[in-house]
Parts: structure tokens; C-alpha cells; sequence
């Protein structure tokens, strides 16, 4: 599962040299040692094959080092002394066999320097370099900014805390906060602060939404494909007024467009029920649950956006205190629905 695949396990070359050795082994080299190489190499494969799994060769590496010296063995037997025209000709077969070896691991290893990066890119998480480079150079040991880090982001702890040992600036480990988007408090961050996200996630959208952020650098793969997105802290400092935790209770009602139309139901859950918790973080609406799309709120409280999935608009105003709806209409594969959040202000 870690090949560049552009190759196999083995040398193609030693298509032709295993079977030599083990003809050499059996026919001139039969020991203990030599027979136990033998059996280790054609049983090495056999805990892999009892269960039906592709791509399992993994699991059957054992076969390189018994291979390689069963290959050996091969090479032994071409150079062996024999008359004069035969000599030469087995040390012929054998530095072609060497040239083979060369001209292909050749090509695999300029793949690996070249292409097989973009392509293995995915697998690390991200240009983790690329981003924590321009971060790190601007902040020095005398700076005391905090640098903000989504916490969201794959596995961003342990690169972070690995990359930064790797420069010597464990000090900005201290001066790290991998934050969650909804108990995030932009009011709370230092204009010109740096923070990272993802491409393309839940948060980088919502940034992108604020004027208190800014993006300043987006990072790319070694295939072009954006990795992540370096925002600043602005100087604007807009009031958050709807900022906190809501409870909500989602109903959805159907209509049928016709004899035959069947109404979906709500897709609730153990983890998501139709009471759920909705979080309004840096004026933008996150339903934990998924059933709202993000979104802004007015500076009035108003909000518009859409149900998510069969894409219902949906309407209503923040309120500060107390209950209030948030409801809207639509059509959805040949049904009319209409879904509702009676909403509450918790915190």
C-alpha cells in the first residue's frame, strides 16, 4: 500500500535469477540453511493468502530477503567455471542482468523524485511544509503573537508540534491554540494575528464570510490542488451580537405531488435527533446536525439560507432572548415540505 506503483516487490531481473538459484540451490548448494531458505521463501506468502484481500503483498514482505539471496544464488551459478565459450557466456547473461537492473530501477527512481511526490502527496495530509513555513519566518523568539491553528485539520497536532522540533522553534508550541469553529471568538484575537485552515473546509467558508479575516497566502500540493489557506486578523471588529448555543427543534411536513410520491422523512440520528443544538460563532449559523447550510447572520439578526440535502429555503431572525422560528418551503423530488426550527437561546 506504500508502492509508487510503477513497479513490483521485485526486479524484473529476477524472473530470471530466483528460478537459477533454486535450480542451483537443489541441483549443487543443498544444506540445511540453503533448503530452510527455500521454504521460508515459498511459505512467506501464505498467511497473506488465507484471507481474500487485494493489495495484501504487504503482508508478505518476507519474501524480499529470501528472494534477494535466493537471487544470489543465481548469480553464483552463472559464474561458475565452466568451458571456455560457456564461462563467457554465463558472465554475459549475468551483466545483462545487471544493465536490466540498472536501466529499471532507473526509471523508478526518477519517478520517485518526480511525479510519484504529487502523486503521494494526498496520503500526508497536506503540504504541512508549505504552510508552516511562511508562519514560522514570521514569527520570531521575541514575538508574542499567538498562532491559531484549526483544529479540524487532520492529525494537525502532531505535524505541527513534529515540524516545529525539526526547525528548532518548539518555543512557538507555547504560543499555539488549535481552535474548533464554533467556540471560536474572533473578538478575542490580535489584529494581525495568523491563523490556518484547511482548503475548502467548514472553516476556511467561514472566514471567507468575514470581514474580521483576511486570506493572505493559499497553499497548493506539489499537483497544484490547494492544500490550505493562511488568513490575518484585520483591524475591523464587527459585534457579534447572536453569538452562542441554541436549542432547536426541527419538524418536517410533507405534502405529496401525486399518488405515487412517497415524503422523505427527516434524517435523524441517535447522535443528530430533531432536538439538536445550533451554534452561531463570529455571526455565522453551525448546525452540529447538518440539516441547516452555514450561514451569516445580519447585523438585525436576520438570517437566509437553505436546508441542507433537498436544498429548502429557509428564513427567520436571531433573537438575543427567548424562542423564535426559523422556517421555510419548498419542493423536493415531487413533494411539497415544509420544515421548521423552534429555536431557543440557551447561552
Amino acid at each position: 500500500m506504500s508502492s509508487t506503483y510503477t513497479t513490483g516487490v521485485f526486479l524484473k531481473a529476477m524472473k530470471v535469477l530466483i528460478p537459477l538459484g533454486a535450480y542451483h540451490i537443489l541441483r549443487n548448494r543443498r544444506t540445511p540453511f540453503t533448503l530452510l531458505l527455500l521454504a521460508s521463501f515459498l511459505a512467506a506468502p501464505l498467511a497473506a493468502s488465507l484471507v481474500p484481500e487485494k493489495h495484501a503483498i504487504d503482508r508478505a514482505l518476507l519474501l524480499l530477503p529470501m528472494g534477494a539471496l535466493i537471487g544470489a544464488f543465481g548469480i553464483d551459478w552463472l559464474l561458475v567455471p565452466r568451458i571456455w565459450f560457456a564461462t563467457w557466456a554465463g558472465r554475459a547473461a549475468c551483466a545483462g542482468l545487471f544493465v536490466w537492473m540498472a536501466v529499471q530501477f532507473d526509471g523508478f527512481y526518477r519517478d520517485y523524485l518526480t511525479e510519484y511526490p504529487r502523486r503521494a502527496s494526498f496520503w500526508f495530509d497536506g503540504n504541512h511544509p508549505g504552510a508552516f513555513e511562511p508562519i514560522v519566518g514570521q514569527h520570531g523568539r521575541e514575538d508574542r503573537r499567538l498562532i491559531y491553528l484549526s483544529a479540524g485539520m487532520p492529525r494537525i497536532r502532531e505535524h505541527w508540534k513534529l515540524f516545529l522540533l525539526s526547525r528548532g522553534r518548539s518555543d512557538l508550541l507555547t504560543r499555539t491554540v488549535f481552535f474548533n469553529q464554533q467556540d471560536f471568538r474572533l473578538s478575542s484575537v490580535r489584529p494581525g494575528s495568523i491563523l490556518l485552515t484547511g482548503a475548502d473546509d467548514a472553516v476556511e467558508r467561514s472566514f471567507l464570510k468575514m470581514v474580521a479575516v483576511q486570506a493572505v497566502a493559499h497553499i497548493t500540493e506539489p499537483d497544484g490542488s490547494p492544500a490550505f489557506t493562511i488568513f490575518e486578523r484585520t483591524q475591523a471588529n464587527p459585534l457579534y451580537l447572536f453569538d452562542g448555543t441554541y436549542s432547536a427543534q426541527v419538524s418536517l411536513a410533507c405534502t405529496p405531488g401525486g399518488a405515487h410520491d412517497a415524503c422523505a422523512k427527516l434524517a435523524t440520528t441517535v447522535e443528530c435527533p430533531s432536538g439538536e443544538t445550533i451554534s452561531v460563532a463570529n455571526g455565522l449559523v453551525i448546525d452540529r446536525c447538518g440539516y441547516l447550510n452555514q450561514a451569516a447572520i445580519g447585523d438585525d439578526g436576520r438570517y437566509a439560507s437553505a436546508s441542507a440535502g433537498d436544498g429548502i429555503p429557509v428564513t427567520g431572525t436571531f433573537a438575543t432572548t427567548g424562542t423564535f422560528v426559523l422556517s421555510g418551503s419548498g419542493a423536493y423530488g415531487g413533494s411539497q415540505y415544509q420544515l421548521t426550527f423552534l429555536v431557543t437561546k440557551r447561552n
